[in-house]
């Protein structure tokens, strides 16, 4: 807890200067602010995440049809943004950049980030939108937003005791979210702010055309398999996919997808390394593009990951998937609690979740005990490779019959 402070305080510093700056040369060098009727959605940085707000998000256009609906997402976001057709306009932006570090346990103060936030900040001042809305409880994002231009600015209420009130700031109104399952949030979230009172939170979809990734021949069995998420240490370790993925009993070739970060990169090539067993692997890790990423998921036979992007697209498009799932933030991602009525095709899409449940589920990713001896958190490292190998022979099986 104290490491999330200190860093909180560190970014905040940082920020104080940055932006101070970007305001007293804007006000120098710029001042022209152009009005619109624009309402700019803050969408969330995580694939994983973004995908979960698409049931959500693709309402907007059509409750506010006299406004323009302007998407602000991660860069690596813009491609599968696009595609949706939800949005008039998109802003990409470089979020580890702006935000000197993606995420509050991440810090990347080099120059190129500093010069790159003063820049972007420049950039999305000269716009004065009728309304932004930020359906994210990330103290960054609001950081963010303190500084843009807007006659409404909407914020989910941040609860925390020590800087909560500071992070309230740069709102007009504040949205109350449980901040216990993230689909309802957004789907709460959008019923507020437009008072669509009925909407209700669904499975997220793909609508729109994926065609199959071209590496990849037609009519070919195969299961892709993610080994790495965002955090190391709620991430299972690698001997035991082998020792699951190993013992499965059919002939389906692995697809291993991830991106190009180097622990994903080297996870990956430690799996190829040392992988026993008679099925083929295949290795995409930091080799596609998203929209390419999710093509090869989309039309295996099913996902197996950690709590990552994988699984999220797997529901999207209608695949089954086993979830490696932490304590960190349970229930919150998965599994999955939809308001509306599931069929029984979409109850058998959603993830099979495999933990092992411990008191102090829901930390947050600060973590009070101690690691393993595979660096692992506890909740992840004691879950028993028996329990997932029975699943994937079972998922296989159904795939089969």
């Amino acid at each position: 807890m104290l490491k999330k402070r200190l860093f909180i305080l560190l970014k905040l510093i940082a920020y104080f200067f940055i932006d101070n700056f970007a305001d007293i040369y804007f006000l120098l060098f710029h001042r022209k602010i152009e009005k619109s009727n624009k309402i700019l959605i803050i969408g969330d940085q995580q694939i994983g995440d973004f995908i979960l707000s698409l049931n959500s998000l693709k309402e907007y256009k059509g409750t506010f049809k006299n406004n323009k609906i302007v998407l602000l997402c991660n860069e690596n976001l813009v491609d599968l943004a696009r595609k949706t057709n939800y949005f008039d306009e998109i802003i990409s932006i470089n979020t580890n950049k702006i935000y000197l570090g993606n995420s509050f346990l991440r810090i990347d103060f080099s120059l190129e980030n500093f010069i790159y936030r003063f820049k972007k900040l420049l950039e999305l001042k000269k716009i004065n939108y009728k309304k932004i809305l930020n359906p994210t409880n990330l103290f960054y994002v609001s950081m963010l937003i303190k500084n843009l231009n807007a006659e409404e600015k909407i914020g989910v209420f941040d609860k925390n005791k020590y800087l909560g009130n500071f992070f309230n700031i740069p709102y007009t109104t504040l949205v109350k979210l449980d901040l216990k399952n993230e689909l309802n949030d957004f789907a709460k979230f959008f019923r507020i702010i437009s008072g669509q009172k009925k909407f209700l939170s669904g499975l997220p979809t793909f609508d729109f055309e994926i065609p199959k990734y071209e590496k990849l021949a037609k009519n070919y069995d195969y299961c892709a398999v993610s080994l790495s998420g965002s955090f190391y240490e709620k991430n299972w370790d690698i001997k035991n996919f082998l020792k699951s993925l190993e013992k499965i009993n059919f002939e389906i070739d692995i697809v291993l997808v991830g991106s190009n970060t180097k622990n994903e990169i080297n996870s990956a090539n430690q799996f190829l390394k040392l992988y026993k067993g008679k099925n083929k692997v295949i290795n995409f890790v930091g080799k596609t593009t998203l929209m390419e990423y999710i093509s090869i998921i989309k039309y295996s036979k099913f996902a197996f990951g950690n709590d990552s992007s994988i699984i999220h697209i797997a529901v999207a498009s209608k695949i089954p998937s086993i979830c490696i799932t932490s304590g960190h933030s349970f229930e919150y991602c998965v599994p999955y609690f939809i308001e509306k009525n599931l069929t029984e095709k979409e109850k058998n899409i959603l993830p099979i979740s495999i933990f092992h449940k411990m008191d102090c589920f829901g930390c947050g990713l600060i973590c009070n005990k101690k690691l393993t001896k595979n660096k692992k958190f506890q909740c992840v490292d004691n879950i028993e490779v028996s329990k997932v190998i029975s699943a994937l022979n079972n998922i296989i099986n159904i795939n089969k019959n």
